[in-house]
């Protein structure tokens, strides 16, 4: 239910309008609702009904007016008149109220103003200005109530305006704002807030001439309507315009200035020389200053560079950013995966990270360009992997370590690093176990580290077993390690003196905790849960905590993220990892050994699809019939099955917060996809991919969406899984389609189709159906899309798929609405709504209303329709985080503002659309937003601008290969230009107006 008052009176009960009629039953009612929620005296309702002079029988009257209202209101809930001893008493939830609402988002305003969140003090402003309709109070039968309270609301509103335009001023939105201020002075003519907000905007454009000229204007106006003067800001804005005042220019847009470094060393020692030559690195006007440290493993190189950076914070204000490039690990990063952790953390959203690695590195050197920035390019495989990532300007900065000297990066300085000193490597080993003990026995301290080979990795080790055992000597320690069968000599060795320190480490666990420091060694994760050590042990999680909390004692883990949302995160080093796999292997049989992996993988999975399943929006992966026919099989009983989770206690560390939890283990996840592959677990390795389908479509991870459905799509063809190849496929078409790339997802999605019906999976079927018409329909064929969703239809009628159903009535009804048909496709949309409403679901209820919304607007059936159900849309996509569905919906609800006859409103709306489809880098968008600003530019006499715009969107539409809208745009353009006759349609093709790439395909939570 809502009452809205900000314009015509409306009272509406979901989407049925309540009819209030009689005027003064309105003026009543109105008096009530601004009211609300306290006693309202008889006497003054009748004074804001009649005025001064109410009748005689006004008591009489109202009780008459209020028992007709209360008959008008009995079947909307939440909404009752009292009648109280000294009058009336309307109770209602304020927030049911537009007026009232309005009231609390301009206070939300205020509150964010004051805490300095300029951004969010304009969301808010803007949230409350969208609730008015038009002048308040028009239509209700009082004078005195019109008089009184319209002005007070009137007021509120252009107050609001200023605040809004000052904060978008504050932000630097100067450029967008100039359309809506010339607007609002010519509404507004002795308003002077506007004209010196109008004059600042054109000055911060560059137009100091305009803005003069607007100061000129305002005086005319004043002096010669009012006799006045411009008031004192005015005429200060002016000097300040003469003499460019520097206080007039806009504030520098805020950067993302990331520091995400690891923490600081706590018992850093020595390497003075080497910190000084990090500290006073080069800087030239050339290029960025570049150092590479290369040393063997576990010699200090990472402790050193992120030791530096933390030092050289005030340097490189702009951010400091750390990435493992896994060059030990056999399994380098690609430099287009470290490219893409780069410009994600310098705020560059993720569809606009498209390409290979020369397009992102040229993107980073962009995003770099006049910042200061400190790259830490830890543990490099060699040279052509680091040499995209190297900053292109002065005042940038790469540390990059790595086991070898890369002499081939010219331009770098390179720095060698050694083991310790003696007296450093026996400072290290004080700072850890305290300085009293190793002053008790000095000349041991010596002997013990000498042992170690003064290595650090070893020292910290050896050093970390004596804190945790107070009670020992450091002669007891040094008399194990004089054993050479426990201490490998280093110079015979190399880096088996790594080995011997990790082994002293080992030796110093209960024997409890060794067996799963070896199981953890056959991971080859990069980041180690306590649940997941539950899952390789089959144990509680309760046991696996202090497991990891041994070995992080130990030295064994190092600890990670400790806010993730499944609990802690640990890391362990690849050497650490190697030595404990070693370990495993010849201590555990093989059998065991891949029952705990596939423990630890199949219970990953079962977390990623109850994330997965838990999502606010849809769920992209297709059913799988197998689970719930028992004729087909159970495919979860196949190999080791999962913990159990009632005994292990993996209730705690189910995804509450999916988004979050995926985040938190993306990296884990994309891994765990390849391992399963390597360990030729296909169907583990494609249901993985599958249950990250709809985390990556809604964050935009296109490269790990595309790698994990490749490598496991390979896995099923090499193990002829059908069922796999099938999803696999289906994923792909996914991906290509929201890559705007038509003709690979058909033949995905065609695929998909013919191996779920060869597998007699009907829904399968019927979904990839649904996606496979997506793309028929974006292409403009028509015929083909109308097959597709009316088979799936049948199918999902025959199965009882509601969610299916109410995607081939939805999808249907836009193909009639496209075929001409705007009454069958309304009535399907309509069906659509009330089977996802039925379904419980919400954003196939929120798909379905902005393509109500659309049909309304294509048809000029009834626009406020159209502009009702756009507003419900976006409120309930902006829920969902679903950032660009909401996009799709401000840009139509632009189009219905154009065609309401407010192309200016439409304009301003516009342009912040294609801002944001150009941030998400969705060409289609952009392209359908180009010509609806076109035909709102044209509307509002700017040809100029229109035409621009025209041809912006015809040479996206070419590079799209969409030919209809290509020939309507060329069209289009051309009788803008009055170089034609107009097409016999002038508006935006209809699957623009609501459609993009087929991510919209199958918007429910099936």
């Amino acid at each position: 239910m809502e009452i809205r008052i900000l314009g015509p009176f409306e009272l509406l009960d979901g989407e049925r309008r309540v009819p209030i009629d009689a005027p003064k039953q309105r003026a009543v009612l109105t008096a009530l609702v601004l009211r609300a929620n306290r006693v309202v005296p008889a006497e003054e309702l009748a004074e804001l009904v009649w005025g001064d002079d109410p009748p005689s029988s006004a008591r009489l009257t109202l009780q008459g007016y209020v028992l007709r209202i209360r008959r008008a209101l009995a079947a909307v809930p939440d909404l009752t008149i009292h009648t109280e001893p000294t009058g009336y008493l309307l109770r209602v939830d304020p927030d049911r109220i537009d007026a009232h609402r309005f009231a609390r988002l301009i206070e939300d305003a205020a509150r964010a103003a004051t805490g300095g969140d300029t951004a969010a003090e304009a969301d808010l402003l803007r949230e409350a200005l969208a609730l008015w309709r038009g002048e308040p109070l028009t239509d209700v039968g009082s004078d005195t109530l019109r008089r009184e309270e319209a002005g007070r609301l009137t007021e509120m509103r252009a107050s609001a305006i200023e605040r809004r335009v000052d904060a978008d001023l504050r932000l630097g939105r100067h450029l967008e704002l100039i359309g809506e201020l010339t607007a609002l002075v010519a509404a507004h003519p002795f308003r002077e807030e506007f004209r010196a907000q109008l004059m600042l905007a054109l000055y911060r454009a560059g137009r100091r001439a305009d803005a003069l000229e607007a100061y000129r204007d305002a005086r005319a106006v004043l002096t010669r309507e009012l006799g006045v003067e411009p008031g004192p800001r005015l005429r200060r804005l002016e000097q300040a315009v003469l003499t460019a005042d520097p206080a007039l220019d806009p504030a520098p847009r805020e950067e993302h200035s990331p520091c995400v470094l690891p923490p600081d060393v706590p018992h850093f020692v020595g390497r003075q020389a080497e910190l000084a030559r990090l500290l006073a690195s080069p800087r030239t006007d050339a290029g960025p200053a570049v150092c590479a440290v290369a040393g063997m493993a576990g010699v200090g190189k990472t402790s050193l560079v992120v030791h530096a950076a933390h030092r050289l914070a005030e340097r490189y204000p702009d951010g400091r950013i750390h990435v493992d490039l896994g060059g030990t690990t056999g399994h380098p990063m690609d430099p287009a995966v470290a490219l893409d952790r780069f410009l994600r953390l310098l705020g560059v959203w993720g569809g606009r990270i498209r390409g290979g690695v020369d397009d992102r590195a040229a993107l980073l050197r962009d995003r770099l360009a006049g910042r200061r920035v400190l790259l830490v390019l830890d543990n490099a495989a060699d040279e052509a992997q680091v040499r995209p990532l190297i900053p292109g300007t002065p005042g940038c900065a790469a540390f990059i370590t790595s086991r070898t000297p890369l002499i081939g990066l010219e331009y770098a300085e390179l720095l060698d690093l050694d083991v310790l000193d003696p007296d450093d490597a026996v400072d290290l080993l004080a700072g850890v176990v305290g300085r009293q003990r190793i002053l008790a026995e000095q000349d041991r301290a010596r002997t013990l580290v000498a042992q170690c080979g003064h290595l650090p990795l070893a020292v910290r080790i050896a050093a970390a077993r004596l804190a945790g055992r107070p009670e020992w000597t450091l002669d007891r320690l040094a008399g194990q390690l004089a054993d050479e069968h426990r201490r490998l000599d280093r110079l015979a060795a190399g880096d088996l003196e790594v080995r011997s320190s990790i082994a002293l480490s080992q030796d110093a666990l209960p024997a409890a905790h060794r067996r799963p420091f070896h199981l953890i060694g056959l991971l080859d994760l990069p980041e180690i849960t306590p649940w997941m050590v539950a899952a390789l042990l089959d144990r509680p999680v309760a046991e696996a905590e202090d497991v990891t909390d041994a070995l992080v004692d130990a030295r064994l883990l190092e600890p990670g993220r400790a806010d993730a949302p499944d609990g802690p995160h640990y890391r362990c080093h690849d050497l650490v990892r190697l030595f404990a796999r070693e370990q495993a292997l010849e201590s555990e049989p093989p059998r065991e050994r891949d029952a705990a992996v596939l423990r630890v993988l199949r219970t990953l999975l079962d977390l990623a699809e109850a994330a997965d399943d838990a999502l606010p929006s849809r769920r992209l992966r297709l059913p799988d019939p197998r689970l719930s026919d028992p004729h087909l099989g159970d495919p979860r009983q196949a190999g080791a099955r999962p913990a159990d989770p009632r005994r292990t206690g993996f209730a705690g560390v189910a995804p509450a917060e999916p988004l979050a939890w995926f985040e938190a283990n993306r990296q884990t996840l994309t891994t765990a996809v390849h391992r399963a592959a390597s360990a030729g677990e296909a169907e583990l390795s494609w249901r993985l991919a599958a249950s990250l389908l709809s985390f990556h479509d809604l964050r935009g991870h296109w490269d790990d969406w595309h790698r994990t459905h490749e490598v496991a799509l390979a896995a099923a063809r090499a193990r002829d899984d059908r069922w796999g190849e099938t999803a696999m496929r289906y994923g792909l078409g996914l991906l290509a389609a929201a890559q705007d790339r038509y003709k690979d997802a058909a033949a995905h999605l065609t695929a998909a189709v013919t191996g779920s019906r060869r597998l007699d999976a009907p829904v399968r079927a019927a979904r990839a159906l649904g996606a496979l018409g997506d793309v028929h329909h974006i292409c403009d064929r028509l015929d083909d899309a109308f097959a597709c969703f009316q088979e799936a239809l049948e199918i999902a009628d025959r199965h009882g798929d509601l969610t299916g159903r109410a995607n081939g009535l939805l999808n249907l009804g836009l193909v009639h609405r496209d075929q001409g048909d705007p009454v069958a496709s309304l009535a399907h949309l309509d069906q659509a709504l009330a089977t996802f409403r039925s379904a419980g679901d919400e954003y196939g209820e929120a798909h379905v209303l902005r393509f109500l919304a659309a049909t309304h607007y294509h048809s000029r059936t009834d626009l406020g329709a159209a502009h009702r159900h756009a507003t419900h849309a976006i409120g309930l996509f902006r829920r969902f985080g679903d950032g660009l569905a909401e996009t799709r919906s401000l840009r139509l609800l632009a189009m219905v503002l154009t065609a309401e006859g407010r192309p200016r409103s439409g304009a301003d709306l516009l342009d912040r659309c294609l801002a944001a489809f150009r941030e998400q880098g969705d060409l289609f968008g952009e392209a359908s937003t180009l010509w609806a600003l076109g035909e709102a530019t044209h509307e509002s006499g700017d040809t100029v601008r229109a035409i621009a715009c025209l041809e912006q969107a015809l040479a996206l539409f070419r590079r799209l290969d969409v030919p209809l809208w290509e020939t309507r745009t060329r069209a289009r353009l051309a009788a803008v230009r009055g170089e034609g006759a107009d097409p016999a349609d002038g508006s935006l093709p209809t699957t623009v107006t609501d459609a993009g790439p087929p991510r919209a395909s199958n918007p429910g939570s099936g």
